[in-house]
């Protein structure tokens, strides 16, 4: 009988046994679960993390999905002597971002400014659709938490015609003084605002980098940071803000078929204006022989005569008419052209 009762309660235990070994949660029948996010992505700066990654497309069924109301941002803490490389991860803490007012395809952001140096931060996100409805986790970011790089200091630039030229010296540590393990790259940034500035180029190891096709007579704002990852997403303090206005250097071409016409009173010159369409007069010189150019007078662009009312003494004069443009130099071209006038 003993026997028999023994057997009886091992049965009813096993039974038992069975059902406590779930480890996890039940899912709601007809629940869609959403897919699993895979494109987490980060950027360190010198105020904390900016993590991204889209609302997701699909449910693991492939169904389209339009229903998550918050993502769960797992987070864990890790000082540098207790971090291994490919260890289970322990998440200390979860931060909620609500969906609300997003939908599938969209970018999903959050700033995590508590960070401490010295530490590194392991990140992952899942969705959450309601009670137990919640993806798997999307995949993982690692993050070493330094000191930030130090700003680039002696910052310059060269204007040049559509283009200015930006240099800087290297950065050789972080902020805290303490030496780089190895160069960083560095990420140029422009404003025309002052307010929004946008990277110009792919991170870059030179310390230089020269920005065309630019406007002339525009104002152009630049700020430079060290970088160091793959892709730059670990960046450093901006360098002090410095600006230039591109000009325009290119002088325009010359008026052609000069002629001159002797007066009763001094001379009339005459020419076909500049092909150039930036030009914005014309400037009329006279001289004697062996003596240097006289400016008499300019003009507006559409004129294509100058009358010289000068009291001209008897002997050989030389007139030459040059163009300039409208840039803030007021470039100046040659005066190929020399029409010789007798005086009698």
């Amino acid at each position: 009988m003993n026997y028999v009762r023994f057997c009886l309660y091992s049965a009813i235990f096993l039974v038992i046994l069975s059902g406590c070994g779930r480890k996890t949660p039940a899912i709601p029948p007809g629940a869609v679960i959403p897919q699993s996010i895979t494109d987490l992505s980060y950027a360190l700066d010198s105020e904390g993390i900016n993590l991204r990654w889209t609302y997701p497309h699909t449910s693991v069924d492939g169904l389209a999905i339009d229903n998550i109301r918050t993502f769960l941002v797992d987070k864990a803490e890790i000082p540098f002597a207790d971090f291994c490389s490919g260890c289970p991860v322990s998440y200390d803490d979860t931060i909620e971002v609500t969906a609300r007012g997003k939908k599938s395809g969209d970018t999903i952001t959050l700033h995590d400014s508590k960070l401490k140096t010295g530490h590194y931060y392991v990140y992952s996100v899942r969705s959450n659709s309601g009670w137990r409805i919640i993806s798997q986790q999307s995949n993982r970011k690692t993050i070493r938490r330094e000191s930030p790089l130090a700003a680039p200091t002696g910052v310059t630039i060269d204007t040049g015609d559509q283009a200015l030229t930006i240099s800087w010296q290297a950065v050789t540590q972080h902020q805290d003084g303490s030496n780089l393990a190895s160069p960083p790259m560095y990420q140029l940034m422009r404003s025309q605002d002052g307010q929004s500035f946008q990277p110009i180029s792919s991170p870059i190891h030179e310390q230089r980098y020269r920005d065309v096709g630019l406007r002339n007579e525009q104002r152009y704002l630049y700020q430079v940071y060290a970088v160091q990852g793959e892709s730059g997403e670990i960046r450093g303090l901006a360098s002090a803000t410095i600006e230039d206005t591109p000009l325009d250097m290119v002088a325009p071409l010359p008026p052609r078929q000069l002629s001159v016409v002797l007066l009763a009173k001094g001379a009339y010159i005459s020419w076909q204006a500049s092909p150039d369409s930036d030009v914005a007069g014309y400037r009329i010189y006279r001289r004697r022989e062996h003596e240097e150019p006289l400016l008499l007078g300019s003009t507006e662009s559409g004129a294509i005569s100058y009358a010289d009312s000068s009291e001209l003494q008897p002997g050989l004069y030389y007139y030459s008419v040059s163009a300039f443009d409208q840039g803030s130099r007021h470039n100046e071209s040659e005066r190929p052209i020399e029409k010789r006038l007798t005086v009698p």
